[in-house]
């Protein structure tokens, strides 16, 4: 596979801290992850340390699935890198990084009369089209829902990781006075013949490179570059699983924060459904409860804790308006159609 330098994520990272994001137009986008001491950042997805550590920005929240393993295999095998060497950080909140898939996918919630425009006409298919990425880059939209994470963030992942492997070899083409081509990535290393050079060691000057014209994703990353030494059976150990053993895993309902409120919701059908009317009094005796949000077609409740507004919504019993209801016949016959 080839990618046009145009459409690479890294455009401009190594020189003016700006990258490209396509929409409606190109639009540049500040470089989201800052380098540590003696880190090289490559773009908004890696970076590389001078001891060789290749730390990948994961814009997903851990929920328990094994993203912050999942991801970084994508970046450490396309890259030829040492999965005992690869860190995980939060990916910084930036329009590079939204989730276009999910956008995509969620269409009728923020656009509900033209949902179907936020689908790729060109490809005739679901994928996430011009105007679902214009909204999730508007909106930097980095919601981790719906199993989306490799739909979304695969392809630019392997793009940063491509190109990076790509200035990793130019670099060591222009010590070694070889063609880069020539130059392979492997576990760590950039290989020519017998001579070989660390990514630790090749990542200051690699960042100053200017990518080629052309840059080749790997035909079969899995078999080209192994990512685990000689020897070594060709698995991913799981980068999350100690922290969530040890319980030192923050997740989402872990967090904590002075005057914290939290919120519960109920939807309407997706559709023309709308709210009906609400009767707060039916949750004013709840311990907690504090006030009411109102939507088009959903309702929240806010309270000091979330038991407390799921308490209230439950109490409220809110009902939606359906001006166009859809028969239990119609359901019959999507499933049947679906299993066979």
């Amino acid at each position: 596979m080839q990618l046009d330098r145009r459409k690479l994520l890294i455009g401009g990272a190594a020189g003016g801290g700006l990258l490209l994001a396509w929409s409606l137009m190109p639009r540049r986008y500040p470089l989201p992850l800052t380098a540590g001491p003696d880190e090289a950042v490559f773009d908004a997805w890696l970076k590389i340390g001078k001891d060789g550590i290749v730390t990948v920005a994961v814009p997903q929240l851990e929920m328990g699935q094994g993203i912050t393993t999942v991801l970084p295999q994508i970046v450490a095998t396309e890259l030829g890198a040492d999965w005992q060497r690869i860190a995980v950080a939060p990916a910084p909140v930036s329009e590079i990084c939204a989730n276009a898939s999910l956008a995509g996918r969620w269409a009728e919630l923020w656009m509900p009369a033209f949902a179907r425009l936020a689908e790729n006409a060109e490809n005739g298919d679901a994928t996430p089209g011009w105007l679902a990425r214009h909204y999730a880059e508007r909106h930097r939209f980095m919601v981790t829902a719906d199993g989306t994470a490799l739909a979304a963030y695969e392809a630019p992942l392997r793009m940063a990781a491509a190109s990076a492997r790509t200035l990793l070899a130019m670099a060591a083409g222009a010590i070694w006075h070889v063609r880069w081509q020539d130059c392979t990535a492997k576990v760590g290393f950039v290989h020519h013949g017998e001579q070989q050079l660390s990514f630790g060691e090749l990542a200051e000057a690699a960042v100053k490179q200017t990518p080629p014209d052309q840059v080749a994703l790997l035909a079969d990353a899995a078999a080209e570059s192994p990512i685990l030494p000689v020897g070594t059976p060709l698995v991913y150990p799981r980068l999350d699983l100690p922290a969530k053993v040890t319980g030192a895993t923050q997740f989402a309902g872990d967090i904590r924060l002075p005057g914290m409120v939290y919120a519960a919701i109920r939807h309407g059908p997706i559709g023309d459904s709308e709210l009906g009317d609400v009767d707060e009094k039916r949750a004013a005796g709840i311990s907690g409860f504090i006030r009411l949000v109102k939507g088009e077609r959903w309702l929240a409740a806010v309270a000091t804790d979330w038991w407390a507004a799921e308490r209230a919504l439950t109490a409220i019993a809110p009902r939606f308006k359906v001006h166009s209801p859809i028969e239990s016949e119609q359901f019959d016959t999507a499933l049947d159609q679906a299993v066979f």
